[in-house]
């Protein structure tokens, strides 16, 4: 004999379980967790600065007035030299150039440069290859000299000296005599 099944009962047991089938599926994704691991990636992009200052009042160095054939320097901080920090976040390479000559009757050999650190500590890590930074007196002239290879950025490693060596020439005419240098900084990555 068969039993008849009530189409009443059916529908409601299938209703409920349409029901209990649904809120779960909605509490699942309401929760967002639908199934599995999620993950994802955070990207940046850190702008590449190449940012030097000098340290001295506005980047002047004033070595006092001298007669002919007299040098000046600033190897005993009376003055001090150019003080650079690479204030930048990557590492760089230095040059200098003048912008014309110091003295007027043409003798360009009179006013050199040199590259030093202001102390050890400064410097010891500053540079990748300590041999292509200048470390004797050097003639400073209208073209780019690079005065310093791969300096640092992390503080305390990001500072050197570029010291100024000025010798009178026997002809030279009196009167305040003045040059631009100019220092550049580029990425040397």
């Amino acid at each position: 004999m068969k039993k008849k099944v009530n189409h009443n009962l059916l529908s409601l047991l299938v209703v409920i379980t349409l029901l209990i089938s649904i809120t779960s599926l909605w509490i699942s994704i309401d929760n967002n967790q639908i199934t599995g691991l999620i993950s994802g990636f955070a990207n940046v992009t850190v702008a590449t600065t190449t940012t030097i200052t000098c340290q001295n009042t506005a980047c002047n160095v004033y070595l006092g007035s001298l007669g002919t054939l007299a040098t000046n320097d600033t190897m005993d901080n009376d003055p001090e030299g150019f003080n650079i920090t690479n204030d930048g976040n990557v590492v760089l390479n230095i040059t200098v150039l003048k912008g014309a000559d110091l003295f007027t009757n043409g003798d360009t050999d009179a006013f050199q440069f040199n590259f030093t650190c202001i102390s050890d500590v400064y410097c010891a890590n500053s540079t990748d290859n300590a041999d292509s930074n200048i470390t004797t007196w050097t003639d400073i002239t209208t073209s780019a000299k690079q005065v310093v290879d791969r300096l640092n950025f992390t503080d305390g490693w990001d500072m050197f000296e570029i010291e100024i060596n000025v010798t009178v020439p026997s002809a030279e005419a009196s009167g305040l005599k003045s040059a631009t240098l100019t220092i550049t900084a580029s990425d040397a990555t």
